[in-house]
């Protein structure tokens, strides 16, 4: 009996690590399959113990190095390991939810910038290089002059476009591992995302940090331009999710022809006309708690 124990712990960290090498094989850019490594490592711990997860990540290990490049244990592996860390110490805190997808969209967003450019400099490419190409290339297709440094400034959002993403994936990946872990009856679910929004106190904390991180970066020598393009994006995108944040919770407060996944969908055709309004409910709702007028003109207190 113990000894048939003992296989089938065997067999579940070797299934585990050959699950995640199998993603990162198969990942060759898809970030959906790469982004379910560190969700996966992360309920390995926190419904197993250490144990399991140090032994399943070192059968990933080991399997990559058999069948992957050593270029993806620098590149995938070790962010997913610090992801999936990340992951952990986030529903073993008692902070939040909102502070929690708040510090794991920081974090998260640091680690992939990070690799992001440590990834170009391993390539030798940088944004001036890239612009160039792009810059001769539309140059020969096409008689309409774009700037080289319009071009430059667009390369150079990638910090930016990397934090909206992280985001999304910080929202998502807490909320699908809490809900799992309150399935198995191990954990409390996180509160609704569309119940999470800004307050007026989280707005001057975002002003705050974004002046001084335009100053610290400014010093580091990068152009004034990249950095009020990416700061501006970001902030941007924050207002953007509360916004749409907004907008779901009303959809669940009020009766429609079309239900809410129809409605989501006109939404998602023609998202770049619903952006601006996202932006705009998202702004107003920091300081008129749209959500709070929505739930009294139901008759709740």
């Amino acid at each position: 009996m113990e000894i048939s124990k003992n296989i089938n712990k065997i067999v579940d960290y070797l299934s585990i690590g050959a699950i995640i090498t199998v993603l990162l094989l198969v990942t060759d850019g898809n970030v959906l399959l790469f982004a379910t490594c560190p969700i996966l490592l992360a309920l390995v711990y926190l419904t197993k113990c250490f144990k399991e997860f140090g032994i399943s990540l070192i059968m990933a290990i080991v399997l990559v190095f058999l069948f992957v490049s050593p270029d993806v244990i620098s590149f995938d592996l070790v962010p997913i390991f610090l992801i999936s860390l990340l992951f952990i110490a986030m529903n073993r805190s008692t902070i939040s939810d909102k502070y929690q997808i708040l510090i794991s969209f920081l974090i998260i967003s640091l680690i992939l910038i990070i690799v992001y450019k440590l990834a170009m400099v391993d390539a030798g490419l940088d944004i001036t290089k890239l612009a160039n190409e792009l810059y001769d290339e539309l140059k020969l297709s096409t008689s309409y002059d774009l700037k080289l440094e319009y071009i430059e400034s667009i390369f150079a959002l990638y910090p930016a476009m990397i934090a909206s993403l992280s985001l999304i994936y910080s929202a998502i990946s807490l909320k699908i591992i809490r809900n799992y872990l309150a399935y198995k009856k191990i954990g409390k679910d996180m509160v609704a995302l569309r119940d999470i929004r800004l307050d007026k106190k989280d707005f001057s904390t975002i002003i705050i940090t974004s002046i001084i991180l335009y100053f610290i970066v400014r010093f580091l020598g990068v152009k004034d331009i990249y950095i009020r393009t990416n700061l501006i994006w970001i902030c941007l995108s924050i207002l953007l999710f509360n916004g749409m944040g907004v907008y779901d919770y009303m959809l669940s407060r009020r009766k429609s022809l079309l239900s809410r996944g129809l409605q989501w969908f006109f939404v998602i055709v023609f998202f770049y006309i619903f952006a601006v309004f996202f932006v705009i409910i998202g702004f107003a709702d920091i300081f008129m708690d749209i959500r709070n007028k929505a739930r009294r003109s139901y008759g709740q207190i």
